[in-house]
């Protein structure tokens, strides 16, 4: 049978141009490595023969080199039977003696189609089927009325700065922002300087960005392979785990021993690829606890190995919970999006799901009505779908067909209730090594920000402008805005006074 699938796999190479020869190792290899863990004469399931088939395709199509196509399917192939062994191992099975039906179902596992996911997939999947029978959406049980006082008031932006942004974790980004020893990032938008790092240990840490001489901040942006960071301004040393290794003129210092004037260390937690970080020192966290069983829903997307892409920032003249709110509901699609993604999306039609504070949303796009014609095992929600996921307080993360959105709101520092940063990451799944990939992803983060940039958040500044006529008390959120409400409501449970 794997024979059969070879050759199989070889008519369909061909016919999209790729040289079987130069796959032939790479089949070979596949093939070899699951002859090990198969029972003699056992079938090889077909979805890890197809594995390299669709990988090679799709970076094709990508424009990779075939050369950076086997390098890198083969190396998915590698990461994922290590997951296969790992999740064995920690069932207690052996693999060379383990059923046939136990490896199959520890490779879905790995490859991110367990049966739990499977069946959510399915389960979200008919709910929107029913509701585009019914005309309906998922709703809010009743009508919310947001006291405009919640975006414009000093005191509550006070708390929320506080208690919401410099004492809670918050999402930073993707572990490819910082994968090698070495590499760091800082963050300053809290108020709280802080600095990230990965330490040789393969370990992130995270400090106070301030330097224990005369407080000047260390580093500023994002860097890889540094072995030591050096204050600009007196040029005191510290090594990745904090401790100051250097001391110009210390004779100077009497007194000042070097084991007391360490980086003050900030609680920080990377887990399904994704770092959090607390820019209040002390304390620390769990991050699957945090995300209160959300992490589950992460780990099929692999996303410690995605790749930072594009990092855009952004002032805008409104409250941050306004700019958290524009990616909550698709009521306004129709309307504001008519001439970018209105076209491509459902008009208000969600579903909505909340995790503690968190939660996700499902925005299904007209492809669905495609979907549901094809078996239910066969049914692929972020193919025909935006899945956004709003990590609180600030971040809608989002999952689109091929690439991963990230958009963190921050009040403005400096500036008053009605002013924020937001802060644009764009993933991609793999490094771009060619000219038509690159055109490729151009062309999908001018479409984020062209939709969010040009029209969602010009719309929130006039809602803010709005605010000062002083015509409305309150902000109206309909039922058929869940996630809103589910929002705007969790936050007020945080920064009450």
């Amino acid at each position: 049978p794997a024979l059969m699938r070879a050759e199989k796999l070889q008519r369909r190479a061909a016919r999209i141009g790729f040289d079987w020869p130069d796959a032939a190792p790479v089949f070979d290899k596949v093939r070899e490595e699951l002859e090990e863990i198969a029972a003699p004469g056992a079938d090889i399931p077909a979805e890890l023969g197809d594995l390299l088939f669709s990988a090679v395709n799709l970076a094709r199509k990508l424009g990779f080199a075939p050369e950076t196509v086997l390098r890198d399917a083969n190396a998915r192939f590698e990461r994922r039977f290590r997951r296969v062994e790992a999740l064995a191992q920690g069932e207690g099975l052996v693999l060379k003696a383990a059923p046939l039906a136990e490896l199959d179902r520890l490779w879905d596992l790995a490859n991110g189609k367990n049966g739990m996911q499977a069946e959510l997939q399915q389960e979200l999947s008919r709910r929107l089927f029913a509701h585009l029978d019914a005309g309906t959406t998922d709703v809010w049980p009743e009508v919310v009325r947001q006291p405009v006082s919640a975006y414009t008031c000093a005191d509550r932006a006070e708390r929320e700065r506080r208690d919401l942004f410099q004492r809670r974790p918050l999402f930073v980004g993707l572990s490819g922002l910082l994968p090698n020893p070495g590499d760091w990032v800082t963050s300053d938008e809290t108020g709280i300087p802080v600095l990230i790092v990965r330490g040789r240990d393969g370990r992130l840490r995270a400090f106070a960005n301030v330097c224990r001489h005369r407080g000047a901040k260390l580093a500023q942006g994002r860097g890889c392979g540094a072995a030591a960071f050096t204050c600009p301004y007196h040029g005191w040393t510290y090594d990745l785990d904090g401790r100051l290794i250097g001391l110009p003129d210390e004779r100077n210092f009497p007194g000042v021993e070097r084991a007391d004037h360490r980086l003050a260390p900030v609680p920080v937690g990377e887990r399904h690829g994704m770092v959090f970080v607390q820019a209040t020192p002390g304390g620390s966290f769990d991050v699957d606890a945090l995300l209160q069983g959300m992490g589950a829903e992460f780990m099929p997307y692999e996303l410690g190995g995605w790749t930072p892409y594009s990092r855009q920032r952004f002032d805008f003249s409104m409250n941050w919970k306004i700019a958290v709110d524009t990616f909550l509901e698709p009521y306004h699609f129709p309307f504001l999006h008519k001439n970018t993604v209105g076209p491509i999306f459902i008009g208000n039609l969600c579903l909505y799901d909340g995790f503690g504070p968190h939660l996700r949303e499902v925005l299904p796009r007209h492809g669905l009505r495609d979907m549901r014609e094809k078996a239910p095992e066969d049914w692929d929600l972020v193919d025909n779908s935006a899945l956004v996921y709003v990590l609180f307080p600030n971040t809608a993360f989002i999952v689109q067909k091929d690439h991963m959105e990230v958009w963190r709101c921050f009040p403005r520092l400096g500036g008053g209730p009605g002013e924020s940063t937001v802060l644009f990451e764009f993933y991609v799944p793999e490094p771009v090594r060619s000219e038509k990939a690159r055109i490729h992803w151009d062309k999908n983060v001018d479409l984020a920000v062209r939709t969010v940039i040009e029209e969602d958040f010009p719309t929130g500044e006039t809602i803010q402008a709005g605010f000062a006529a002083g015509v409305n008390a309150h902000v109206t959120i309909g039922r058929n805005e869940p996630a809103v409400a589910h929002f705007e409501t969790t936050v007020n449970r945080y920064a009450a006074a």
